[in-house]
């Protein structure tokens, strides 16, 4: 009798092939001691059969899984994206909704207090400036020449901002067109106003737009521009801070040019004294760094390139303290080149 192809063998429990080849594996020895061993050949050729389905089955699940993680990955991205561009797109549907409530419910309190304002959507029209829409309404105050600009921000980056802060390079802070200040002051000039207000909800805005809301009663008052910060809330249906902040400013608008100048001047002080402060303290760190060997060339010329520029901005707010001392009337555009620190 021929000797078998395979034959088992113990201690350890092991199977072996054509007698030059084996396999420690105690299921496999398991398997084959089930059987006669005269079923040994035919049982190898079958197990052999399955193992080999087994194997490429396993290599076709490990492809269709890494198929799977990758098509979930990038499902995963397609959602974010979506998910994106539905937040983007909402915010933009509620600004404008906001808008259109704002002048509607604006208009209702004027004509309930029997002024003859009209209020005009204007956030889809260009201003004065190039390509700038800033100011979303305008109330044209009938018979007076005056008006009030409105602009809503729906947008939780926007900040209040602070036209005489630093930043701890010893640079402007402020951003002008992430500000409500900036906005302001931009609104004002851009609509040709002679008062600005900038409306946020309470629930879609900044920390420190939020902090008007929370320890100002959500009304914030900058005289030398002039403008309001009023914190309305949407969901609440609740615009008395627009009204409040509306009566105000027309009034503010109907004192004519010359009410507020004496608080733009405070402005200007409040930028001399910055900037004073700012070439001092540049000129103590030149000092500093031209006694310092191991300072480099490159941090000196950014030094004096600070102290430089803070020396031009007081200069620039001696000359517009001149002008008005003198009686000489700056136009809003002049302003706003002023809070820009622009030429």
């Amino acid at each position: 009798m021929a000797e078998s192809f395979v034959e088992l063998g113990t201690k350890p429990n092991r199977v072996l092939f054509g007698g030059s080849h084996e396999i420690e594996d105690d299921f496999l020895y398991e398997c084959f001691s089930q059987i006669p061993a005269s079923e040994y050949e035919d049982a190898f050729k079958k197990f052999l059969v399955v193992g080999a389905y087994a194997w490429r089955e396993e290599r076709l699940a490990a492809f269709f899984r890494k198929v799977e993680d990758e098509v979930e990955g990038r499902l995963e991205e397609l959602k974010v994206l979506y998910k994106t561009r539905t937040l983007r797109e909402k915010a933009t549907t509620k600004g404008t909704a906001v808008e259109r409530d704002a002048a509607t419910v604006l208009q209702e309190f004027i004509d309930e207090q029997k002024w003859q304002d009209e209020v005009t959507l204007t956030g889809e029209s260009v201003g004065v400036l190039p390509r700038r829409k800033v100011g979303d309404l305008v109330v044209d105050l009938v018979g007076y020449d005056r008006r009030v600009v409105i602009e809503s921000k729906m947008d939780a980056s926007v900040l209040v901002g602070d036209p005489t802060t630093l930043d701890g390079a010893g640079k402007a802070s402020h951003a002008p067109e992430k500000t409500a200040y900036g906005q302001n002051l931009t609104a004002l000039v851009n609509r040709q106003a002679d008062v600005s207000i900038i409306i946020f909800d309470k629930n879609t805005s900044s920390a420190t737009v939020k902090a008007i809301h929370d320890k100002e009663y959500g009304l914030r008052f900058n005289p030398e521009i002039p403008a309001f910060v009023a914190i309305i809330d949407v969901s609440r249906d609740d615009w008395s801070n627009l009204f409040l902040a509306y009566s105000l400013a027309r009034s503010i608008a109907l004192l004519g040019d010359g009410a507020v100048e004496h608080r733009r001047i405070e402005l200007v002080v409040k930028r001399i004294v910055r900037d004073l402060g700012r070439v001092k303290k540049m000129d103590n760190h030149v000092e500093k760094a031209q006694k310092a060997a191991n300072e480099t060339l490159k941090a000196l010329e950014s030094l004096r390139e600070v102290s430089a520029a803070a020396a031009e901005s007081a200069n620039r707010s001696l000359e517009l303290v001149s002008r008005v001392v003198s009686g000489q009337l700056v136009s809003g555009e002049e302003w706003k080149k002023f809070f820009d620190e622009s030429d």
